[in-house]
């Protein structure tokens, strides 16, 4: 119990399963995690984690596994061993250390991911960011900040924005999406897509799922 005590904090103690989850959704934002965690967590043979983002593979690794395995509710209902632990942090599919780290501690655990056209999951992070005070710009600026971001880091260059990247309309959180914006973004993943049909089948895009039907079609 001192070691539990420990590695979890007294606030945990109380319903804790201490186990390792057989399910994570490692992402994507934006893409309906929060809704597919809030279902599995009512079902009784699930041990949900006590907050949806647990963090532990990527911000949270120096607390160790003893921690990690604290995280997790019991079940509500007596599963005589067949209770699933699952956590949601959609971060995990973008950091390259979290493959190797969930290997070693969970190989057997079976990883979500939740996909979406990628305009509509980019348009959708931008309304977010706005809601949450985050994002004083356009969506058409944003894009262009981000990409600029990016492409600067590459280079080895300090952080720096021009002038047109000055907070604009910080009041106007929902706005209509310039059709034009719409199709130079989707534009830019569509060679992505195309390699998620090869690979998949499928694409969650106009886009991909077009390339492949056509794809279907001709085969």
């Amino acid at each position: 119990m001192r070691a539990t005590a420990a590695a979890c904090g007294l606030g945990h103690l109380v319903g804790v399963g201490n186990r390792l989850p057989g399910m994570v959704i490692v992402g994507a934002m934006r893409a309906g995690t929060t809704s597919l965690f809030s279902f599995l967590a009512r079902h009784p043979q699930v041990a949900a984690s006590f907050g949806k983002e647990v963090h532990y593979f990527d911000l949270r690794f120096h607390r160790g596994p003893a921690w990690y395995r604290c995280q997790f509710r019991r079940p509500r209902t007596d599963t005589r061993g067949d209770a699933v632990g699952v956590e949601s942090s959609p971060y995990y599919m973008f950091d390259p250390r979290v493959p190797g780290r969930m290997a070693a501690l969970m190989p057997d655990v079976k990883l979500v991911f939740l996909l979406r056209d990628p305009v509509e999951r980019a348009f959708s992070h931008y309304r977010k960011n706005c809601r949450d005070g985050r994002e004083p710009l356009s969506f058409a600026d944003a894009l262009a900040a981000e990409m600029l971001a990016e492409l600067l880091t590459f280079a080895g260059l300090e952080p720096w924005a021009p002038r047109q990247f000055n907070p604009l309309n910080a009041g106007q959180n929902l706005m209509p999406f310039d059709p034009r914006v719409d199709s130079r973004l989707a534009a830019t993943f569509i060679p992505h897509e195309r390699q998620l049909a090869d690979l998949i089948g499928w694409c969650p895009s106009r886009t991909g799922r077009d390339t492949a039907s056509t794809r279907a079609e001709a085969a």
